[in-house]
Protein backbone atom coordinates (compact mmCIF):
# COMPACT_ATOMS: atom_id res chain seq x y z
CA UNK A 1 0.00 0.00 0.00
CA UNK A 2 2.81 2.42 0.85
CA UNK A 3 4.36 1.81 -2.60
CA UNK A 4 1.16 2.96 -4.32
CA UNK A 5 1.02 6.05 -2.10
CA UNK A 6 4.64 6.91 -2.92
CA UNK A 7 3.98 6.55 -6.68
CA UNK A 8 0.87 8.77 -6.43
CA UNK A 9 2.89 11.46 -4.61
CA UNK A 10 5.62 11.26 -7.23
CA UNK A 11 3.07 11.68 -10.05
CA UNK A 12 1.59 14.72 -8.30
CA UNK A 13 5.03 16.32 -8.02
CA UNK A 14 5.69 15.67 -11.69
CA UNK A 15 2.46 17.42 -12.73
CA UNK A 16 3.14 20.57 -10.69
CA UNK A 17 4.28 23.26 -13.10
CA UNK A 18 6.37 26.27 -12.14
CA UNK A 19 4.37 29.43 -11.64
CA UNK A 20 4.81 32.18 -14.21
CA UNK A 21 5.38 35.34 -12.13
CA UNK A 22 4.41 37.63 -15.02
CA UNK A 23 1.04 35.88 -15.26
CA UNK A 24 0.52 36.33 -11.52
CA UNK A 25 1.36 40.05 -11.73
CA UNK A 26 -0.94 40.50 -14.72
CA UNK A 27 -3.83 38.93 -12.82
CA UNK A 28 -3.58 41.34 -9.88
CA UNK A 29 -6.44 43.86 -9.80
CA UNK A 30 -4.18 46.73 -8.65
CA UNK A 31 -1.59 48.53 -10.79
CA UNK A 32 1.92 47.11 -10.34
CA UNK A 33 4.82 48.97 -11.94
CA UNK A 34 8.51 48.06 -12.09
CA UNK A 35 10.86 51.02 -12.60
CA UNK A 36 14.55 50.76 -13.49
CA UNK A 37 17.22 52.99 -11.86
CA UNK A 38 16.45 55.81 -14.37
CA UNK A 39 12.70 55.57 -13.58
CA UNK A 40 11.93 53.98 -16.93
CA UNK A 41 9.00 51.59 -17.02
CA UNK A 42 10.28 48.04 -17.19
CA UNK A 43 7.06 46.20 -16.54
CA UNK A 44 3.43 47.20 -15.99
CA UNK A 45 0.59 44.77 -15.37
CA UNK A 46 -2.80 45.07 -17.09
CA UNK A 47 -4.29 47.10 -14.21
CA UNK A 48 -1.32 49.47 -14.57
CA UNK A 49 -2.01 49.88 -18.27
CA UNK A 50 -5.58 50.88 -17.43
CA UNK A 51 -4.40 53.17 -14.62
CA UNK A 52 -2.05 55.11 -16.92
CA UNK A 53 -4.30 54.77 -19.99
CA UNK A 54 -1.42 53.42 -22.08
CA UNK A 55 -0.22 50.02 -23.25
CA UNK A 56 2.91 48.32 -21.94
CA UNK A 57 4.60 48.86 -25.32
CA UNK A 58 4.03 52.62 -24.98
CA UNK A 59 4.98 52.81 -21.31
CA UNK A 60 8.34 51.02 -21.67
CA UNK A 61 9.44 53.85 -23.97
CA UNK A 62 8.73 56.45 -21.25
CA UNK A 63 10.11 57.51 -17.92
CA UNK A 64 7.88 58.20 -14.94
CA UNK A 65 8.83 61.90 -15.29
CA UNK A 66 7.08 61.88 -18.68
CA UNK A 67 3.75 61.19 -16.94
CA UNK A 68 4.18 62.80 -13.51
CA UNK A 69 5.96 66.11 -12.79
CA UNK A 70 9.41 65.61 -11.19
CA UNK A 71 8.41 67.65 -8.11
CA UNK A 72 5.69 65.13 -7.18
CA UNK A 73 6.13 63.53 -3.71
CA UNK A 74 6.13 60.11 -5.38
CA UNK A 75 9.73 60.74 -6.47
CA UNK A 76 10.76 61.41 -2.86
CA UNK A 77 9.28 58.05 -1.86
CA UNK A 78 11.13 56.29 -4.69
CA UNK A 79 14.43 58.00 -3.80
CA UNK A 80 14.00 57.07 -0.13
CA UNK A 81 13.34 53.44 -1.03
CA UNK A 82 16.51 53.36 -3.14
CA UNK A 83 18.53 54.90 -0.29
CA UNK A 84 17.22 52.76 2.56
CA UNK A 85 16.37 49.62 0.55
CA UNK A 86 13.22 49.32 2.66
CA UNK A 87 9.56 49.16 1.70
CA UNK A 88 7.71 52.45 2.16
CA UNK A 89 4.02 53.32 1.82
CA UNK A 90 2.48 56.75 1.33
CA UNK A 91 -1.16 57.76 1.09
CA UNK A 92 -3.28 60.54 -0.40
CA UNK A 93 -0.85 61.33 -3.21
CA UNK A 94 -2.08 63.17 -6.27
CA UNK A 95 -0.64 62.13 -9.60
CA UNK A 96 -1.51 65.01 -11.87
CA UNK A 97 -0.24 66.11 -15.27
CA UNK A 98 -1.74 66.89 -18.66
CA UNK A 99 -1.97 63.13 -19.32
CA UNK A 100 -2.97 61.97 -15.86
CA UNK A 101 -5.34 63.05 -13.07
CA UNK A 102 -5.41 60.63 -10.15
CA UNK A 103 -6.14 62.16 -6.71
CA UNK A 104 -6.08 60.16 -3.46
CA UNK A 105 -3.61 57.46 -4.52
CA UNK A 106 -1.95 55.12 -2.02
CA UNK A 107 1.50 53.90 -3.04
CA UNK A 108 3.58 51.03 -1.72
CA UNK A 109 7.14 51.12 -2.98
CA UNK A 110 9.73 48.44 -2.39
CA UNK A 111 13.20 47.70 -3.73
CA UNK A 112 13.91 44.72 -5.93
CA UNK A 113 16.99 43.05 -4.40
CA UNK A 114 17.74 41.03 -7.55
CA UNK A 115 17.93 44.22 -9.63
CA UNK A 116 19.86 47.03 -7.86
CA UNK A 117 18.16 50.41 -8.25
CA UNK A 118 14.89 48.96 -9.49
CA UNK A 119 11.74 49.64 -7.48
CA UNK A 120 8.32 48.05 -7.52
CA UNK A 121 5.30 50.35 -7.13
CA UNK A 122 1.85 49.14 -6.15
CA UNK A 123 -0.73 51.87 -6.71
CA UNK A 124 -4.21 51.87 -5.21
CA UNK A 125 -6.97 54.38 -5.83
CA UNK A 126 -8.36 55.08 -2.37
CA UNK A 127 -10.99 57.56 -3.62
CA UNK A 128 -13.40 54.73 -4.49
CA UNK A 129 -13.11 53.32 -0.96
CA UNK A 130 -13.72 56.77 0.53
CA UNK A 131 -16.78 57.30 -1.67
CA UNK A 132 -18.18 53.93 -0.59
CA UNK A 133 -17.50 54.78 3.06
CA UNK A 134 -19.32 58.11 2.69
CA UNK A 135 -22.24 56.39 0.98
CA UNK A 136 -22.53 53.89 3.83
CA UNK A 137 -22.39 56.71 6.40
CA UNK A 138 -25.15 58.63 4.59
CA UNK A 139 -27.24 55.47 4.37
CA UNK A 140 -26.80 54.90 8.13
CA UNK A 141 -27.78 58.50 8.87
CA UNK A 142 -30.89 58.19 6.70
CA UNK A 143 -31.90 55.02 8.55
CA UNK A 144 -31.44 56.78 11.91
CA UNK A 145 -33.58 59.72 10.80
CA UNK A 146 -36.34 57.46 9.47
CA UNK A 147 -36.27 55.44 12.72
CA UNK A 148 -36.58 58.62 14.78
CA UNK A 149 -39.43 59.79 12.56
CA UNK A 150 -41.22 56.50 13.14
CA UNK A 151 -40.93 56.92 16.92
CA UNK A 152 -42.13 60.51 16.77
CA UNK A 153 -45.03 59.55 14.50
CA UNK A 154 -46.15 57.04 17.11
CA UNK A 155 -45.97 59.72 19.80
CA UNK A 156 -48.00 62.15 17.70
CA UNK A 157 -50.69 59.52 17.08
CA UNK A 158 -50.85 58.67 20.71
CA UNK A 159 -50.31 61.99 22.57
CA UNK A 160 -51.69 60.75 25.88
CA UNK A 161 -49.04 58.03 26.15
CA UNK A 162 -46.41 60.63 25.27
CA UNK A 163 -47.62 62.86 28.08
CA UNK A 164 -47.62 59.89 30.48
CA UNK A 165 -44.11 58.93 29.43
CA UNK A 166 -42.87 62.48 29.95
CA UNK A 167 -44.59 62.63 33.37
CA UNK A 168 -42.91 59.36 34.40
CA UNK A 169 -39.54 60.73 33.37
CA UNK A 170 -40.11 63.90 35.36
CA UNK A 171 -41.34 61.91 38.36
CA UNK A 172 -38.05 60.05 38.72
Amino acid sequence: MSGMLARARLRRRETVRPIDSAAVLSALPVPVVLLDPENRFRHVNQAGEQFFGMSLASLVQLRLEDLVPPDNPLFLVIAHVRQTEATIADHELTLESPRLHKPGISVQCSPLPEEPGCVLLVLQDASAARALDRQLAFRGAARSVSGMAGILAHEVKNPLSGIRGAAQLLES
